[in-house]
């Protein structure tokens, strides 16, 4: 029997991993439920009924044309900084700055995990970039666009073009020392290394540029995706925030970022003998997460890859 997983159950052991908080939000609407007697461990997707999807429409909907479910954080002087109108972070959630409450970046903390969503950098936000990897402790960047297309600019150049650039009162010096390409067919990722030095301390950053994934489109390469995925938890594990980027920091950063926490519940019930069930169609997944970065549920059929 299949039962979902009451959260208030202390025989229910939980990943050990620092993204819990979101599985426990997923847990709590349904979205992954234990199975209590299961032959193998690991996950099990649900198919559900793709009729589903017009609750989910409507869910849509009702995100679009309700305002107050949307506690955006853009008065007149952050608007500017925000690549879209209508794609901005939730008050309860934004990124904040340490030691500058009044500075403004379009990132979303996803819950208490060491997981960031936030838009593609301006060439004006650049700064707040990397200053946002130097203050939340990053060592992982993920970007899940290309830099143009069709002479269309999906996010700006913001890493060194030559060896090394200089910020103002971000990290001093960011210097490039290293590349490297993941490539499976057609498809590759891109692995740059940076250091970071600011006051006297260095620290490494690594950036995931995943290429050739199309705006509105499931990637055609799951298996890219999870190696992507797998030499990042062996590069960095859980240790330290992950920023995940794409252009507007919604569709196909959301994707990776599911992706992500699927590779962490499949680690998870390999280590400790269990098996959960995913319902990839249930509109509860999408509304998990529309709480948590405004506009997610737009263009969540990115979340069903080819072949599932």
């Amino acid at each position: 029997m299949q039962v979902p997983l009451n959260l208030t159950d202390n025989k229910v052991s939980a990943p050990t991993t620092k993204v819990w908080p979101l599985f426990s939000l997923l847990l709590k609407h349904g979205v992954i439920r234990e199975v209590e007697s299961s032959e193998t461990s690991g996950i099990v997707l649900k198919p559900g009924d793709p009729s589903d999807w017009q609750e989910l429409m409507q869910l849509s909907t009702m995100h679009d044309n309700t305002p107050d479910l949307l506690h955006s954080c853009s008065p007149s002087d952050f608007v500017k900084k925000n690549r879209f109108s209508d794609i901005h972070p939730f008050k309860e959630n934004r990124f904040n700055f340490q030691n500058d409450n009044t500075r403004y970046i379009n990132a979303s903390v996803m819950l208490d995990s060491p997981l960031i969503l936030a838009q593609g950098p301006l060439h004006k936000t650049t700064e707040d970039f990397w200053e946002m990897v130097w203050d939340s402790g990053a060592r992982a960047i993920v970007m899940t666009t290309d830099l143009e297309k069709k002479g269309k600019n999906l996010c700006q150049y913001y890493w060194p073009i030559f060896l090394s650039m200089s910020l103002k009162d971000s990290p001093k010096t960011i210097s490039k020392t290293g590349e490297e390409i993941i490539r499976l067919g057609d498809f590759r990722c891109t692995v740059r290394t940076f250091t970071l030095t600011k006051e006297g301390e260095k620290r490494t950053v690594r950036q995931y540029q995943i290429e050739g994934w199309s705006h509105l489109k499931a990637h055609p390469s799951l298996e890219l995706l999870f190696e992507t995925i797998k030499k990042i938890d062996s590069e960095n594990g859980n240790s330290s925030p992950l920023i995940i980027h794409g252009s507007a920091g919604v569709g196909r950063s959301g994707t990776f970022l599911c992706c992500h926490l699927l590779y962490q519940l499949q680690k998870h019930c390999l280590e400790q003998n269990t098996a959960f069930e995913i319902d990839v169609f249930l509109p509860h997944n999408v509304s998990a997460f529309s709480s948590l970065r405004s506009t997610f549920d737009r263009h969540d059929r990115r979340a069903i890859p080819n072949g599932v």
